[in-house]
């Protein structure tokens, strides 16, 4: 038997290493209002620049927002109201919106909303590689963040993201719920159709 083979408990699944940051990442709404350094916050948002796109267009755009400032305190009025409640003890949120149509052609982009999605899915990674935690959000006002932050019209506003360090004093207070969802995973048996 190697003696490299990960144990597994019985009942979990076995999660490669490689798989093990994957396998770690939950969304919080427990956040720590501690700053977070900017050098782990360039490798974080590096890491959004790697992702593949349709010819390689990079269409993805973010806007950051920090804590206790008049921009941050407009974009967490903007979030809906249960988001608010959790979402102004993280440091950071992030507007995340992506380019209609493409720069070589002019033609719209189909596929600018999956790039994105993918290049937040490389910061969320990189972010729990340092031990910073996103959560990613639909219930916000995006014809007034689009109005408020003077995003173009070329733009198409998707996603606010809260981030920052889980703050464990919280956990059992406002974030059971997430907590236990995280290993409810479907199987692959659930997901994948063979013929």
């Amino acid at each position: 038997m190697n003696s490299t083979a990960n144990t597994v408990e019985p009942g979990k699944q076995a999660i490669k290493p490689a798989l093990e940051v994957i396998g770690k990442r939950f969304s919080p709404k427990a956040f720590s209002p501690e700053a977070i350094d900017q050098d782990t916050l360039d490798s974080i948002m590096t890491a959004s620049t790697y992702a593949p796109s349709c010819f390689n267009e990079q269409p993805w755009r973010y806007r950051l927002f920090f804590r206790s400032t008049g921009e941050y305190n407009k974009m967490l009025a903007l979030l809906s109201a249960s988001n608010q409640e959790w979402a102004k003890n993280a440091p950071v949120l992030v507007l995340g919106y992506t380019k209609k149509h493409f720069d070589r052609t002019g033609e719209e982009n189909h596929y600018s909303m999956y790039d994105l999605g993918q290049s937040v899915a490389h910061l969320t990674l990189e972010a729990m590689e340092h031990g910073v935690y996103t959560h990613q959000m639909g219930g916000f006002d995006r014809k007034k963040a689009t109005q408020t932050f003077s995003i173009g019209e070329e733009f198409t506003i998707a996603v606010v993201i809260a981030m920052g360090r889980l703050n464990t004093d919280l956990i059992g207070d406002i974030d059971k719920n997430s907590v236990a969802a995280r290993r409810k995973r479907k199987s692959l048996k659930d997901i994948l159709i063979k013929d």
